[in-house]
Formats: C-alpha cells, sequence, structure tokens
C-alpha cells in the first residue's frame, strides 16, 4: 500500500503524495484527454471517470512504476516519471477534488477499511448522526474534512460535510470523486469455477430454475456476489436518521451495486471484521438473508443469468 500523509503537509498542487499519475483513473483520463473536445473539462473529465469504471481489466491503464524507487528517494520528484506533466496538474487533475479526498480515494482503494459516508445533513440532525457514529464504534474526529488541529496527520474515513456530499437518495455521485475505493482485481478464476457449478445445476435440473436445490443455488449465488464485491460504504442517509439502521452498500469493481442491507450501527464492525479478514462466509453472513442485490446482481435479468451461467 502506498505510504500516505496529509494533505496539510503538501505545499502547492503540483505536488503530492502519491504523485500524480499513481491512480489507475488519473492515468486513464489524462491517456484518453481530448485536447480538441468541445466539453468544458469538468464535463470532459467526469464523462471519462464513468468511461472507466465501465471499462473492463484489459482496457484501464497498468500499475504504476514503482514510485520508491528513484535513486533520490524524493518521491515529489515522482510526477515526471510516471509522465504527468505541470499542465495536466494544473488544468485537469487539480481541480477535480481536493488533496484529501484524493488521498482518501488511493488510501482506502488500497486498504481494507471502509468508507463513511453522510449523506443527509437535515436541520436538528447532527446529534443523531454522532450517536449512530459512536454506535459504530467509531467518533468524529476520524472525519476526513475535520480541522481538528489532532487529525492532521489522519486519513479520515467518516465523509461529513454538507457542501461536499449532501447527495440524499444518489450516495452514487461519491464515486466521481472517488472511483479509486471500487478499482480492485477481479477473481476470475474463482467466479468462473462457481459459475460452471451453478450451470452443471442448472443443466441437471433440465433448465428450469425451480427444479434446482434451492439452498445449494443461494448459495452458490452468494459466493458469487461476494466474490464480486470490491469494496463496500457505510451510507447514513435520511432512512438512517430516522430508524438507526446504517446502509451498507457492497459495489463491483466497475462501482455498481451488487447487493445492500440495512444493519443497526452496532454492528458494523462485526462487518467490517469479516471484511478485513477478507473471507466471504466471514460477512456475507450479514448480507445474504436481508440484502437487496442490484439491477445487475437480479438473477432474472440478462446480466444476472450471464453471470450465475454464463449464458
Amino acid at each position: 500500500m502506498a505510504a500516505l500523509q496529509s494533505s496539510e503537509e503538501i505545499d502547492t498542487p503540483l505536488e503530492a503524495t502519491p504523485p500524480w499519475g499513481y491512480s489507475p483513473v488519473e492515468r486513464y483520463v489524462l491517456t484518453h484527454w481530448d485536447t480538441n473536445s468541445t466539453l468544458s473539462t469538468s464535463d470532459q473529465r467526469l464523462s471519462l471517470i464513468r468511461k472507466f469504471l465501465a471499462a473492463d481489466a484489459l482496457a484501464r491503464i497498468g500499475q504504476p512504476p514503482d514510485i520508491n524507487d528513484h535513486d533520490n528517494g524524493d518521491i515529489f520528484t515522482a510526477n515526471v516519471q510516471i509522465g504527468v506533466t505541470e499542465g495536466q496538474i494544473r488544468d485537469i487533475l487539480a481541480p477535480w477534488r481536493s488533496l484529501r479526498q484524493r488521498e482518501a480515494a488511493i488510501y482506502y482503494g488500497e486498504s481494507v477499511t471502509e468508507l463513511w459516508i453522510r449523506t443527509c445533513y437535515t436541520e436538528g440532525s447532527d446529534e443523531k448522526f454522532q450517536e449512530l457514529v459512536e454506535e459504530g464504534d467509531l467518533d468524529t474526529f476520524d472525519t476526513l474534512d475535520s480541522e481538528d488541529p489532532n487529525v492532521e496527520t489522519l486519513i479520515g474515513r467518516i465523509l461529513n460535510n454538507k457542501a461536499q456530499y449532501d447527495f440524499g437518495a444518489d450516495w452514487k455521485k461519491i464515486l466521481d470523486v472517488m472511483p479509486e475505493i471500487v478499482v480492485r482485481p477481479e477473481p476470475r478464476k474463482q467466479i468462473a469455477e462457481l459459475r460452471r457449478a451453478c450451470r452443471e445445476m442448472l443443466d441437471q435440473a433440465g433448465g428450469v430454475m425451480e427444479d434446482m436445490d434451492q439452498r445449494v443455488w443461494e448459495s452458490k449465488r452468494n459466493l458469487i456476489q461476494g466474490l464480486c464485491v470490491a469494496n463496500y460504504m457505510v451510507i447514513i442517509d435520511q432512512e438512517a436518521l430516522d430508524t438507526g439502521n446504517l446502509l451498507f452498500a457492497f459495489l463491483d469493481n466497475h462501482g455498481d451495486l451488487v447487493t445492500q442491507v440495512r444493519l443497526p450501527a452496532c454492528e458494523a464492525q462485526e462487518v467490517s471484521g469479516g471484511w478485513s479478514a477478507r473471507g466471504v462466509d466471514r460477512w456475507y453472513q450479514y448480507v445474504e438473508d436481508d440484502g437487496e442485490p442490484g439491477p445487475k446482481y437480479e438473477m432474472e435479468c440478462e446480466a444476472g443469468r450471464e453471470l450465475y451461467f454464463g449464458h
């Protein structure tokens, strides 16, 4: 994992840790940038970010060079070696998001720690937000945009800023700012093996879902869904503030919703612990009974049948 430091320690937008271009999303945007486009800079950047998320692994740019191999040991000089110009930093990358947001996106994309995001800021909801965070065994000092001098060097994992994250129900907008959080390798071999098992089950049942062993089928389906999850977020939205049940959204490496579930805040650490262990059975138990699959993961849709059965 890349070593990170607070954006407060960085003097100018031309210097960043990790260096500009370290992120595969940044490299994709710069590689596909059209200087003759009629789109505004922000619109073209957003379009390319979304194209990156939609692209398959082969269409994405490979791993960055080892930024620790520079002879002078100065990580700030890596921009040139990664191939990013000052103009690209100034005009395309730096205006996209704050350095803190960039650091967090890269850090939490490479770690096994989930992000929390508050998307509702109705009047009088601050106290309930505080309660939910504490019930989840976190503290509001862990806020990314905190101005507390005691957290200067931390990369907070709670996104709590009305000006930036007041998304309401449209919480997926965070991927326009932090797409790196879902950029993970896909376990293609394991998924292919499970898909083959599902297809064999369907063939043995004569192609009729009703004749399949439901328990066995559900276990295979759940494992495939679990393997497809690249990361998850804990969302404190209006319903969470009203009921105390947080929204756990599990996303694949394209940012598509695999499944979501409402759980009380006190169970957040159990889910996080299972996720950190990276054992699908350790964390998916919280989802399999009450989880709602995303549109592309419904068995009845074309994408779902392709995922589970390969046809």
